[in-house]
């Protein structure tokens, strides 16, 4: 990262354009717009064009925007009146460009009126309310996570309050250019816990702990985001200090998979034997490109990586097709199957209430003993494992966590992320992308809820009998 530019206007704003890994382009503007009146009206307009010009240009050409700073208006008033052309005020002209351009406003919110906390309180009459913002443009790289607003008091005499914004950069830190990526392999860094001794499982189950106490879970305003980033922050920090990295190229596969690793010493009458597991279990084929045949009469052999992953989006987004049936509702079927969807009247709703009640420690601890070993790592590259090392108040973070999105019908964003790894089938690749078959890694915390979920709503079901027959379907 570094800064290819920087601008100035007035002592009231200032702009660096950076350059992000993969060439991506972020303008950070920040804003010191004087109180409206009579006097300032000639420059609070000039501020406003000259903010709105900035972004114009940098939107042409595919830059990132964040605007931030201490805008002097209400925003919240503009909302309430956006359809009424007749009320204007100078900022009316900035906040209709933010809002037709779908910028979002970062703002934190009170969450027991989910309306947008107050950043200033007025020194003569005690009075609050919002005069300092951060925006983002649309599609901004980086997932917001969550902001919350500051008293600066203890720190410096301020009317403004501080408002401080989150996010996970992560996703951006491998955006590299190809040239990049060629000279140097891709890797990721993995952390070793099959070799791992008693004593470092014990440093990683301590580490989580000091994690987590450094910030009591009643004091993060129930934000799942926060929450969860809390947590899963204490579990990469702890991996990092108590196990041995391993860095596992992209480029390369290796010619004998972990699992049989250990076992080269052995005879090479085995030989035969292993070159056989090695046909049945490694990627033999790297998907550096792909041949593109849906075009009529030309098909298209794709080498670039970007090329290639917008090809693989596109595949599997359309492999199954759309939906063909004729109709568009329940009602709209024909009576005969119009029954097979009407809820049984004989069965009493009452019975699912269990579903969503409270999880408590051990139904978390249940599931966490009894989840698979050795399971390809979801996005953020927690496995299984890590969770049955953790103590009781790693547990019980977890648990309040799970509960939170019980309480609150909703997930992390995190949770609605997945990797598709592309998986050749029993046969040569040929660089389609039809002769693989996809598999979906899920967050590992997200399915460790999903699993209670199902086993409550499975021991119903069978307990009350609601499939019978071959609707059984392997229940307990």
């Amino acid at each position: 990262m570094y800064i290819i530019k920087k601008r100035f206007f007035k002592d009231r704003l200032i702009s660096l354009l950076l350059q992000l890994s993969g060439r991506q382009n972020l303008l950070i503007i920040g804003a010191y717009i004087p109180p409206s009146s009579g006097l300032n009206n000639k420059l609070i307009a000039e501020c406003h064009s000259t903010l709105i010009s900035w972004i114009t240009s940098a939107r042409t050409i595919g830059t990132h925007i964040i605007l931030g700073g201490d805008l002097n208006v209400n925003f919240d008033s503009f909302i309430k009146h956006i359809s009424n052309e007749d009320i204007r005020s100078p900022s009316h002209t900035l906040f209709r460009f933010l809002f037709t351009h779908q910028f979002e406003d970062l703002c934190a919110l009170d969450l027991s009126t989910s309306l947008p906390l107050p950043t200033f309180a007025s020194a003569s009459s005690g009075q609050l309310s919002r005069l300092d913002y951060l925006w983002t443009s649309l599609d901004f790289p980086a997932t917001h996570l969550w902001s919350h607003v500051v008293d600066t008091l203890d720190n410096f005499n301020s009317d403004h309050m501080l408002l401080i914004s989150f996010f996970d950069f992560l996703s951006i830190r491998d955006m590299r250019a190809p040239s990049y990526l060629k000279q140097r392999s891709r890797y990721r860094t993995v952390y070793n816990f099959h070799a791992a001794l008693p004593d470092q499982k014990v440093l990683f189950t301590s580490e989580v702990d000091v994690g987590l106490k450094s910030t009591h879970i009643s004091d993060t305003s129930n934000n799942l985001n926060r929450i969860w980033h809390r947590f899963k922050m204490a579990l990469l920090n702890a991996a990092r200090s108590a196990f041995l990295k391993q860095v596992v190229s992209l480029n390369k596969t290796k010619k004998i998979p972990v699992e049989l690793q250990p076992y080269q010493h052995i005879s090479h009458k085995l030989d035969h034997y292993i070159r056989s597991l090695y046909t049945i279990f490694t990627i033999s084929e790297l998907y550096d490109r792909v041949l593109v045949t849906n075009i009529p009469d030309s098909p298209q052999l794709l080498i670039a990586p970007d090329d290639i992953h917008a090809a693989a989006i596109k595949h599997f987004q359309n492999i199954v097709g759309p939906s063909r049936s004729p109709f568009k509702s329940l009602n709209e079927l024909p009576e005969r199957w119009k029954k097979r969807y009407t809820p049984i009247s004989e069965i009493n709703p009452d019975i699912y209430q269990l579903v969503m009640a409270p999880i408590d420690t051990s139904d978390l601890r249940a599931v966490i003993n009894n989840s698979p070993p050795q399971k390809a790592p979801s996005p953020s590259s927690i496995p299984y494992e890590w969770f049955k090392l953790l103590s009781n108040d790693g547990i019980s973070y977890l648990c309040q966590l799970m509960n939170s999105c019980l309480d609150s019908a909703d997930i992390p964003e995190d949770w609605r992320l997945a990797s598709i790894v592309p998986i050749p089938k029993p046969h040569e690749f040929e660089c389609l992308l039809k002769n693989t078959r996809p598999i979906t890694l899920l967050e590992t915390a997200r399915k460790l809820l999903v699993k209670i979920i199902t086993n409550r709503l499975s021991k119903i079901m069978a307990t009350h009998q609601v499939l019978t027959g071959d609707n059984f379907a392997g229940l307990p």
